[in-house]
């Protein structure tokens, strides 16, 4: 037997196990709540890239004297187009985020096409002008939206 000066302190395997489980629950806990945190993140930075690329389109169609429009496809992608020599949209990028996110309705602006005078046309699925140019999303049950202006500029709410 040995004697207390002998004796190693340290862990049991009962007090090492628990141990284990305590940490396992808590990264659990975790990844979980930073899977959450990173889907909102995502679908924060895609509604933040939309408003930055109607920006952008505004400016181009400006600078360059091309007419380009931003065309919202569905709940979850957009697309970029130049109107081509030939008066057909060329596309120029294309975005998706990874799920439904933008809410549209018969009534929602789906094309915002910029002229070279500086102003937006707002147009619905059927062609039709609308004055309507608010862009509604929803994150995790959080209504978002950006809203743009007759000029173009586009700002998130």
């Amino acid at each position: 037997m040995l004697s207390d000066s002998q004796r190693m302190n340290g862990f049991t395997l009962l007090e090492l196990l628990v141990l284990l489980a305590m940490l396992g629950i808590l990264l659990g806990i975790s990844a979980v709540a930073s899977a959450q945190w990173r889907s909102t993140t995502q679908l924060n930075n895609f509604l933040a890239e939309l408003a930055y690329d109607i920006n952008v389109t505004r400016t181009s169609t400006l600078s360059t004297g091309q007419i380009r429009r931003v065309r919202l496809v569905n709940t979850r992608q957009y697309v970029i187009e130049q109107l081509g020599p030939t008066n057909t949209w060329v596309s120029l990028k294309t975005q998706t985020a990874f799920k439904d996110l933008l809410l549209l309705s018969a009534a929602s602006a789906v094309n915002f096409e910029f002229s070279t005078r500086g102003s937006v046309e707002a147009r619905t699925q059927t062609d039709q002008i609308t004055t309507n140019t608010g862009i509604k999303a929803s994150i995790a049950g959080q209504p978002r939206q950006i809203n743009v202006t007759a000029l173009g500029i586009a700002r998130r709410e």
